[in-house]
């Protein structure tokens, strides 16, 4: 018999998951700019624009945390 117990997933093991596909999908938001820009299609700066809207929000929510600034302190 072996005393060796796995330990129970934590919040910082699944954060690290959340916070890899976050960078994943901001990588791939990155590289969809850049093709755009570069093939130049009508209303470009637009959708540009919007892209980069989603890539700070997704930014402040995951990795600045801003969500907990408006969650009330339990104490």
């Amino acid at each position: 018999m072996s005393d060796v117990q796995e330990a129970p997933e934590t919040t910082e093991t699944s954060g690290m998951g959340i916070g890899t596909m976050v960078l994943l999908v901001l990588g791939v938001l990155t590289v969809i700019e850049y093709l755009i820009a570069v093939s130049k299609p009508p209303g470009q700066l637009a959708l540009i624009f919007v892209i980069a809207i989603g890539k700070a929000w997704l930014i402040l929510v995951y990795f600045m945390h801003v969500k907990q600034l408006w969650k009330k302190e339990a104490h």
